[in-house]
C-alpha cells in the first residue's frame, strides 16, 4: 500500500468517471459503473476536497484537468458520479474503507477498498446511492 495513504474523513466526496456505457439514459450509474476490472483490488476514485476549493464543481474542474494529463479519455458522453465517503461507510459497513492513495500523475486518487468479496452487492448499494444532483457532466 502507499505510503501517502490516510483514511478520508466522513465529510468528503470522491468522484467516479463513468463512460456512456455506465450509465442509465437519465444518466445515473448502473452497478457496472462500480464493478472491478480483473486484477483490481480497489475501485479508483478521486478525492474532491485534496484540491481545497469552494464547490465540488470547482473540485471536479481540477480532477478532470489531473485525468487529461495523465492521458485518460474523457468522453463528453460521460459522467462524473459524486459519493460522500461518509455515506459510504454507511452503506457499505465494515465492509470498506476510503482512503487516500495519490499518485505521481494524480494526487487525488483514493480507493474504495474492501469489497471485492462482495462486489455485486457493493455494486448494487453504489450505483443506488448516486441521485440526479451526484451526476456531474465529463466535460464542462
Amino acid at each position: 500500500m502507499n505510503t501517502d495513504s490516510k483514511e478520508l474523513p466522513d465529510t468528503d466526496n470522491v468522484s467516479r468517471y463513468c463512460n456512456y456505457k455506465k450509465t442509465h439514459q437519465g444518466g445515473l450509474p448502473t452497478p457496472k459503473a462500480f464493478e472491478l476490472r480483473g486484477g483490481e483490488s480497489y475501485l479508483s476514485v478521486n478525492w474532491l476536497e485534496y484540491f481545497k476549493k469552494a464547490s465540488i464543481d470547482e473540485n471536479l474542474s481540477e480532477v478532470r484537468e489531473v485525468l487529461r494529463r495523465k492521458g485518460f479519455g474523457i468522453r463528453k458522453s460521460g459522467r462524473f458520479m459524486v459519493l460522500n465517503v461518509g455515506a459510504i461507510r454507511s452503506e457499505l459497513g465494515n465492509l470498506v474503507t476510503v482512503r487516500h492513495m495519490p499518485e505521481c500523475d494524480d494526487p487525488s486518487h483514493a480507493a474504495i477498498l474492501g469489497y471485492e468479496n462482495s462486489q455485486q452487492s457493493a455494486c448494487l448499494i453504489l450505483a443506488a446511492m448516486v441521485a440526479r444532483a451526484d451526476v456531474h457532466n465529463a466535460v464542462e
